[in-house]
């Protein structure tokens, strides 16, 4: 955030994987609390740099983590429940960010929370990976 508010460089991304991420049940992908936390940590110091860009990018930034914490919920087995409670949270933040940015992952998520509901915790597994 630094280097996008305080010098005049380019930042791009790039389309390749240059880290491979390993989830463990103990860790913190796992503490979802833990990583909402540190995501609001990250946004408040967020805000020192640039308020004016965040104030527009924090609503549908925040509704694509919520989505993220809900697809986290459900492949680390929790409650159901958690993942509907993220879900919901991410629509609020913005309806439009959920139905534009990758539709197709917000219905899977929708499609995964009530799988996770309707089915056996054992099937639910399986089909999480």
């Amino acid at each position: 955030m630094r280097v996008l508010t305080g010098t005049g460089w380019d930042v791009c991304g790039l389309d390749a994987v240059l880290v491979h991420y390993r989830m463990s049940a103990g860790g913190l992908s796992a503490d979802l609390a833990r990583m909402d936390d540190g995501w609001r940590a990250m946004m408040a110091r967020a805000r020192q740099y640039a308020p004016e860009a965040m104030a527009a990018a924090e609503g549908p930034a925040h509704a694509m983590f919520e989505r993220y914490l809900a697809r986290r919920a459900l492949r680390t087995g929790q409650n159901p429940a958690k993942a509907f409670a993220h879900l919901r949270a991410a629509f609020r933040h913005s309806p439009r960010a959920m139905l534009t940015r990758q539709p197709k992952r917000t219905f899977l998520t929708m499609a995964g929370a009530v799988g996770a509901a309707l089915l056996p915790a054992a099937m639910t597994r399986g089909l999480l990976g």
